[in-house]
């Protein structure tokens, strides 16, 4: 085709290209588009050229289309188009794209303001707060204003440039927005279920961006995810340090033993015992267990340090090293015994220790065995 047709962008003529013809546009050696095209031919050949010349043709008509309308539409600046907006419906409760383009300048205002605290500039928009709202949230296959597909675009572009943004701060700056208009407070009915169902929403396109886009193991997901998946960058981040001491023999035998104590406290409390908050060091009898409370407590300290500094590599690395004590500690001490007391102590440290170390991951979700 001509080259110069080249003064296009190069999204313009590649969208030409494939979407419209089903051509193979080409690039020279430099990356660049180059003035050539493929077409695949269902023939032995055009020996002549006569189905070569009729798609350059064609496709020189679609070039000129495209130019026509790149240079018609740039006549007009995008901020003279915004009053356009408001002749055009956006969804029939939530009103036109004028109404949904101010919700969205607001909320990217006051996002910009406070990443910019953080060194970041950048703008970011919300509309899947409006249809939760509504009730109009995705059902099955069905998602008719494709809210999952935003909701994936922001999951990755919170993600992938470390925006230190939470998705429930996102979601009630945007019900804010919702909640100030009057004329729509009559059909946002779901709005106080709204919350709930988006941090739900949210967590599910953050399990499927862990899994399926970067490959993250399954029960690896479900344990960070576990422990909090409000920060998206922090639930990465905690997800790569995991997969990183997964392998280890001492991160498999802690998760198996983290296990063990999900279900004696599980029993217990269907059992209707109940123990305290914390602990007692004085109240720890056995040798086992006083070494534990001593390593619970001398741990317990580093970790939350660790975890504040985002080291969570290093933190799961101090945690596995309990697996000697805790081994220990079973296989010398009963925890359900008949004394009320040294019962309820020996859950509290239990208990402490799930609380303490589950910040990171739920290590009873790691799979370890088949």
């Amino acid at each position: 085709f001509d080259r110069a047709f080249l003064s296009l962008p190069e999204e313009v003529l590649v969208t030409v290209m494939r979407d419209h013809q089903k051509y193979f546009a080409v690039e020279d050696a430099s990356g660049k588009l180059a003035a050539h095209f493929l077409a695949v031919l269902n023939t032995d050949g055009d020996r002549d050229g006569v189905i070569r010349h009729g798609n350059e043709r064609v496709l020189r008509a679609r070039f000129n289309d495209a130019q026509f309308f790149w240079q018609t539409d740039q006549k007009i600046p995008l901020t003279d188009r915004v009053e356009m907006l408001r002749n055009v419906m956006f969804q029939k409760d939530l009103g036109t794209y004028w109404t949904k383009t101010e919700r969205v300048r607001a909320i990217s205002t006051a996002l910009a303001r406070e990443l910019e605290q953080a060194g970041v500039r950048v703008s970011s928009r919300v509309s899947i707060a409006g249809m939760f709202a509504l009730g109009l949230q995705p059902s099955g296959s069905k998602d008719p204003f494709a809210l999952r597909r935003q909701a994936n675009g922001m999951i990755r572009i919170l993600a992938e440039h470390n925006l230190p943004l939470r998705i429930g701060e996102i979601v009630e700056r945007a019900l804010t927005q919702y909640r100030a208009c009057e004329d729509l407070k009559s059909k946002l009915r779901e709005i106080e279920k709204a919350p709930e169902a988006l941090a739900a929403f949210f967590r599910e396109r953050l399990e499927f961006y862990l899994r399926d886009v970067r490959g993250i193991a399954y029960d690896v997901v479900n344990a960070v995810l576990a422990a909090g998946s409000e920060d998206v960058v922090d639930a990465s981040a905690r997800a790569e340090a995991v997969t990183a001491v997964r392998p280890t023999e001492d991160f498999v035998a802690i998760s198996t033993a983290f296990k063990r104590i999900k279900n004696i406290l599980r029993q217990a409390r269907e059992g209707g015992k109940k123990w305290p908050e914390e602990f007692s060091n004085s109240q720890l009898s056995e040798s086992a267990e006083q070494v534990l409370g001593a390593r619970v407590v001398e741990t317990r300290a580093k970790v939350e340090s660790l975890h504040k500094q985002k080291q969570h590599q290093q933190a799961l690395t101090h945690i596995a090293q309990l697996r000697p004590v805790i081994d220990v500690f079973f296989d010398k001490v009963m925890v359900m015994v008949d004394d009320e007391k040294l019962r309820s102590n020996r859950l509290a440290l239990l208990a402490t220790m799930q609380r303490s170390f589950s910040t990171i991951a739920d290590f009873s979700e790691i799979v370890t065995e088949r």
